[in-house]
């Protein structure tokens, strides 16, 4: 007996085998994850597999990683057509990646509400790619034990350090669902702040945080 799958039975987040030998016989696999994506925009039809391996790409555009088959287009790297060699820009470009929405993040320290007024800590984030990590992850299915890459994570860290082992970094987190940043500044970082760079206004009337180039 060998499991064969049906294409044409794919949803966005199933596959279907059948038997090669009963044909009355099928096997169904399931997740959370989204698998599959449409061939053709607004069809319905989810027949397309999902792969979201971080592809090198080194162009007079751009240099860096992207994904274009997760149901909308992702980059990580420089965006030389617009930015030059400034490194760390991440790109939103849609289901055809033909309009992009990209940002950077810049600066952290403290943002004073009354008077707008913004007291930066940090100095010019390190975008070493020596600290940047990435791993692609796959799901594997028990009814013929293929593998697909369903997500990735590229973590860049050491974005800011501090002594005592202090560290801000960014990961993005790309499935077949989206796009989802995290910024961590580690417990060593707090208490490195907490104790030597205090903001210096009113702290009820002070936010810590981020700048993003957009």
């Amino acid at each position: 007996m060998t499991w064969i799958e049906r294409p044409d039975k794919r949803t966005r987040r199933g596959k279907i085998w059948q038997d090669d030998i009963n044909p009355r016989k099928f096997s169904c696999d399931y997740t959370m994850a989204a698998l599959h994506r449409e061939s053709t925009l607004g069809s319905g039809v989810y027949n397309d597999p999902v792969d979201c391996t971080l592809v090198r790409v080194n162009n007079p555009q751009f240099d860096g990683w992207r994904v274009n088959q997760a149901d909308w287009h992702y980059a990580l790297g420089k965006d030389l057509a617009n930015h030059g060699q400034q490194d760390g820009w991440v790109g939103f470009g849609g289901r055809r990646g033909s309009h992009w929405f990209k940002f950077r993040l810049r600066r952290v320290g403290y943002l004073h509400l009354p008077t707008k007024t913004w007291d930066d800590i940090g100095g010019t984030p390190d975008y070493d790619r020596a600290s940047l990590t990435r791993e692609t992850h796959s799901i594997s299915f028990p009814s013929d034990g293929s593998e697909q890459p369903v997500s990735s994570v590229a973590n860049w860290s050491g974005l800011w350090s501090m002594p005592g082992g202090g560290d801000i970094c960014a990961a993005w987190v790309v499935n077949g669902d989206g796009l989802k940043e995290e910024v961590t500044l580690n417990q060593a970082g707090r208490e490195w702040i907490g104790a030597n760079r205090p903001p210096g206004t009113p702290a009820n009337e002070t936010y810590f945080g981020f700048v993003f180039d957009l």
